[in-house]
């Protein structure tokens, strides 16, 4: 299907001379505050394509269209708008806009893609746009999904959610609302089923399930519109929901194009596509990324714009410090880069010690299985810093103030990596009944088998054996791990430095010194 690559708005509402790029597989968030022009921009992207004429056949299947979304009225009849569209099949770009009557390229004329717009009202509690108000029935059928994805929405719900769902199903009736969602859980010791239909769901329950339904049922290369996805839907399951996403849309090559004023999208920004919409005085600009002022913008807060630069060696470690810096409230605040082989670690502190780098903003975080002791960290950087003269030894000497590491000791007090130390307090937190179902499924696992590095490939084996992404399994543990007494130590060095620097740049803590 033909993607979109760029999109240069001219003239459209308040956008004049705008250009977004767009990666053709992937998610794109668009970030910016209030009436800065996201919803304009995802009104024009739905009017691009027309309905794809056989994976698209149903009334509801009819796409959007120009005067849905830019309606005439008084004072703005729309015309001069303008937005040049450039396609993977199509490189000198196709123009869309009004100069008389009508918005051209005409309706019919538009190219075939399976698209979907799913707004705030698609993502309504069905309680209140039920509007039948006395007794119904209804029948029970299974979504028009394959029993593959049928089975994969009710695991992706169960992990988003931390739900044990067995069955997602469809009801329908003649009256009111027609169409709804019924879920079946398990839930209590013994446990016990109950079904519930949509009607009686939360705002942001409903709102996963319809998001999980959509998405599975675009066809590979479909183009999916989400309005503000954070709306309703709690940040633990608001992180798992996004990294499905990112999951989907790289196996089934999709384009996702999704608003936010989330701010903490940005800890996704190694994984999708960051769309800044910035006001400047003169008109309204694209930022390619994140940028600590664009946040500023969005959440009013002036500590937005101080940034701690993170090295870690892997995305454990990475998913560890995102785990800290979300304890101590100041994850917006944090860019994080993984270095690889330990010995780069080394590496980086040379060049942050050379450059002179401010301490505050600048910290390499080693895993604390090797290289553990001062002496041993010196050693290295005389390695990293090699050379003769005061200068150099002193740079050597000072170079250590860049190093902080995490303490995976056993009760028995020997050191293990990271991956071993966490499954381990996982494993304790499962014993007391406080972790995620999942936890229990990789124990087992885990313990039924041997593997040839127990130290660095367990949890590359649970994401093989158990089809879940490694990050989604990094995200189960290290959240089991957090509830464990040996967390604390586990993280301390590095958490103590991280509140520190906070303090000495004036961010706002939300854990207490």
């Amino acid at each position: 299907m033909s993607k979109i690559v760029k999109a240069e708005f001219a003239k459209l509402k308040r956008l004049k001379d705008l250009t977004i790029e767009f990666p053709e597989i992937g998610v794109v968030a668009l970030m910016g505050e209030n009436g800065i022009g996201k919803s304009t921009v995802l009104h024009a992207l739905a009017c691009l394509y027309k309905p794809h004429e056989h994976l698209q056949v149903k009334k509801s299947d009819a796409g959007s269209w120009w005067t849905d979304w830019f309606v005439p009225h008084t004072g703005n009849y729309w015309k001069g708008s303008s937005v040049r569209v450039f396609f993977t099949d199509n490189p000198g770009g196709t123009e869309y806009g009004k100069t008389g009557d009508r918005w051209r390229p005409r309706k019919a004329n538009r190219r075939e893609r399976y698209n979907r717009f799913i707004g705030l009202l698609s993502c309504m509690p069905h309680i209140e746009a039920e509007t039948q108000k006395t007794r119904f029935e209804f029948l029970v059928s299974e979504l028009d999904l394959s029993v593959k994805k049928r089975q994969e929405m009710v695991e992706a719900a169960s992990g988003i959610l931390n739900r044990r769902y067995k069955t997602i199903t469809q009801g329908s009736k003649g009256t009111g609302l027609r169409l709804f969602l019924v879920a079946t859980v398990e839930q209590g010791k013994p446990p016990a089923e109950s079904s519930y239909t949509s009607h009686y769901m939360g705002a942001g329950e409903y709102k996963v399930l319809k998001l999980l339904q959509e998405v599975l049922s675009a066809p590979d290369e479909g183009f999916l519109l989400i309005e503000e996805i954070e709306v309703s839907i709690h940040e633990a399951a608001l992180r798992r929901l996004v990294k499905w996403l990112i999951e989907q849309a790289e196996k089934k090559k999709l384009q996702i194009v999704l608003s936010t004023h989330w701010p903490q999208i940005v800890e996704f920004a190694d994984e999708i596509s960051i769309r800044t919409l910035h006001a400047t005085p003169e008109k309204i600009v694209c930022i390619n990324g994140y940028r600590p002022m664009s946040l500023h913008r969005i959440s009013g807060n002036d500590a937005d714009m101080r940034v701690i630069n993170i090295w870690v060696e892997d995305l454990l470690a990475k998913r560890i410090v995102q785990q800290i810096c979300t304890e101590l409230g100041i994850l917006p605040n944090v860019l994080i880069f993984p270095f690889g082989a330990i010995n780069n670690a080394f590496s980086v502190g040379a060049v942050l010690e050379l450059e002179g780098r401010d301490a505050n903003k600048n910290l390499v975080i080693t895993d604390g299985d090797r290289y553990p002791t001062e002496d041993d960290k010196k050693t290295q950087i005389q390695q990293a810093l090699s050379g003769t003269g005061e200068a150099l030894v002193k740079a050597q000497k000072d170079a250590l103030r860049w190093f902080f590491q995490f303490e995976p000791l056993m009760s028995d007090g020997h050191r293990v990596n990271p991956e071993r130390f966490l499954l381990e307090a996982a494993r304790r937190t499962a014993d007391a009944g406080q972790a995620n179902p999942w936890i229990n499924s990789f124990l087992e696992f885990v313990d039924a088998n041997v593997f040839a590095d127990p130290d660095k490939s367990i949890i590359f084996n649970l994401h093989k054996h158990f089809g879940l992404s490694v990050e989604n399994i990094e995200w189960f543990v290290v959240e089991a791990a957090t509830k464990d007494a040996a967390w604390l130590p586990f993280t301390d060095s590095v958490r103590q430095k991280l509140r520190a620097s906070a303090v000495n740049l004036g961010l706002d803590l939300k854990e207490a010194a």
